[in-house]
């Protein structure tokens, strides 16, 4: 029968002199926070003398130096899930959560207030509980929520069509959509189509990926047309002067 010998440690510290720059779901950008205070905790477990199992965990309260919100971080690191260089030297991965879940990309996933006013509220609705299903790692739903969003924008652009397939085709009929576009968006249609029909996860890069494009697209379809044409009536208010 094997023994096992299991080690833990515990080190709390305060008034830690770091800047750390991380995504704050309040300022909706990057900005400094203060770490105000971290338990280190680390263990081993040591089987029949021979080798050992280790793990590590930094646990930190942390205050967002511009509108002071405060929040917890999370980095943790396994001796079995490590990064192999070539030379054959093993690099523990160090994982990083945050409570309440933070994007990891804060900035290129969401919008300014006043693009958000531009989109049709259902669009958006979808779209912001699709980056949340991103945001705690909910790879299943996000992948549903990004087939939804695209079946929408469809729907509120009243393209034809039996299936979303055809409806995006139509996009590109009405000149909605340029080709290459539409090409990007049937490949996002079947990810979630996978994720709807077969509940096949798609990769964090994947979500990540199609976000980025339905971002683009929602931009093209209703923010930049808005923004347009609210500059040229504004230039077109614009007195004539006399010469």
């Amino acid at each position: 029968m094997s023994e096992s010998i299991i080690k833990t440690k515990i080190k709390i510290e305060h008034d830690i002199q770091e800047a750390l720059y991380l995504d704050c779901l309040n300022c909706r950008t990057r900005t400094r926070h203060n770490i105000l205070a971290q338990v280190n905790q680390s263990g081993a477990e040591i089987v029949e003398q021979k080798f050992s199992v280790e793990w590590s965990s930094k646990n930190q309260t942390i205050m967002c130096a511009g509108c002071e919100t405060i929040s917890f971080r999370q980095l943790s690191s396994h001796s079995e899930d490590c990064d192999i260089d070539q030379n054959g030297n093993y690099t523990p991965i160090e994982e990083e959560t945050r409570f309440p879940r933070i994007i990891n990309d804060l900035e290129n996933e969401r919008f300014s207030p006043l693009h958000e006013h531009y989109i049709p509220q259902r669009v958006f609705l979808i779209y912001k509980e699709t980056v949340g299903a991103q945001a705690a790692k909910h790879y299943v739903l996000a992948g549903v929520g990004i087939r939804a969003i695209t079946e929408t924008i469809c729907q509120d652009q009243k393209a034809k069509g039996r299936n979303l397939q055809l409806k995006i085709d139509d996009l590109v009929t009405k000149q909605l959509l340029t080709a290459n576009d539409a090409k990007t968006l049937q490949a996002i249609r079947e990810i979630g189509n996978k994720s709807a029909h077969q509940m096949t996860p798609p990769t964090a890069q994947q979500i990540s990926v199609a976000l980025e494009v339905i971002k683009h697209q929602m931009l093209s379809l209703y923010v930049h047309p808005k923004v347009s044409q609210i500059l040229h009536e504004k230039q077109a208010r614009k007195p004539v002067s006399s010469s």
